[in-house]
């Protein structure tokens, strides 16, 4: 086993050598696909939610309800929120949701520390929810055919990490917001297919438990029922990823992470006026407007998917 947990780690570059490799260790590992899949709902009913997301934000109360709102519609039970120095109207906004037990809200003030904060939702929370989906403010789960994240992710009980890839969207040409509109009804232009990564929602069982969650892209459990294997995450296709930066996602997908990267321009550069939650690194590669456009001129289609559920979370945000 040690050499099989190994050796994605050292793989060469070569994507014909890594889609061997990948083959290769998802042959290996498919006995245990039977072992996990057979052991999961025992593991369900002491958890106090079936499905939550963690996220940390600042100074996102424009859009904080519409957000919130959305992911209840679609079948979140509950959301862990991590304030980062935020001075807006944001507590307003979710005050009632914490007062309805919908909302845990965690001030976290402090920098570059966004890894930090999974980590000690994971700590703290990990006994209450049997998923835990770590996301930003900017993103938006959306199945395509399922009205329900239910019903989407409970045929992948028993595994330790599903990813779901970006939608990438663009400023759909807006100089400005308009906060008179929803942000998932503003901008509709987005890159023709999916882009190669996107967030997980993790098993938050302790069978799976990571020494670190390192990074919001990959996840990879380095304890299977007391055996020490590196346990990658896997795709809607029930595929181990082994080489993150290197598998092709299905072309055939049945859910999306809406990324509205950018909104509007004026809203891109606010955003990395504020900084990077996770690293100096990144805000300093965001300020360059080789990057913007890297990313701006890829948003050639149009991707309304997630209309779907526009009327129903008008009726609901009119509710509250």
């Amino acid at each position: 086993m040690g050499f099989i947990n190994n050796l994605y780690f050292k793989v060469s570059k070569s994507k014909f050598f890594g889609n061997v490799v990948d083959n290769l260790l998802n042959l290996l590992y498919s006995p245990l696909r039977w072992h996990l899949r057979g052991t999961r709902k025992r593991l369900i009913k002491d958890k106090k939610y079936y499905i939550s997301i963690c996220a940390i934000f600042k100074n996102e109360g424009h859009n904080l309800k519409e957000w919130i709102e959305y992911h209840k519609l679609i079948g979140i039970d509950h959301i862990y929120l991590y304030n980062n120095f935020s001075d807006d109207n944001y507590l307003e906004v979710i005050t009632p949701y914490i007062e309805d037990g919908f909302v845990t809200l965690t001030d976290w003030p402090y920098i570059h520390s966004q890894m930090e904060a999974y980590e000690d939702c994971f700590s703290k929370h990990r006994n209450e929810t049997f998923w835990l989906a770590f996301i930003d403010l900017d993103e938006f789960i959306c199945p395509k055919y399922k009205y329900n994240i239910k019903d989407w992710i409970k045929d992948y009980e028993g595994y330790p990490a599903v990813t779901m890839y970006w939608q990438m969207f663009g400023t759909c040409g807006k100089m400005k917001p308009d906060y008179s509109k929803l942000v998932i009804e503003q901008y509709t232009t987005s890159w023709e297919k999916l882009y190669g990564i996107g967030k997980y929602i993790l098993c938050a069982d302790e069978r799976f438990a990571p020494t670190k969650i390192w990074c919001h892209h990959i996840f990879v459990a380095y304890k299977v029922c007391g055996l020490k294997i590196k346990l990658p995450m896997i795709n809607e296709k029930k595929r181990f990823i082994f080489f993150p930066a290197q598998y092709k996602f299905p072309n055939k997908n049945t859910i999306q992470l809406n990324h509205y990267f950018s909104k509007s321009y004026a809203e891109y550069t606010i955003k990395v006026s504020k900084g990077s939650a996770a690293t100096k690194t990144n805000n300093s590669i965001r300020k360059k407007k080789e990057f913007f456009l890297k990313h701006e001129m890829n948003n050639i289609s149009e991707n309304r998917v997630i209309f779907r559920f526009l009327t129903m979370l008008k009726e609901q945000m009119q509710k509250e």
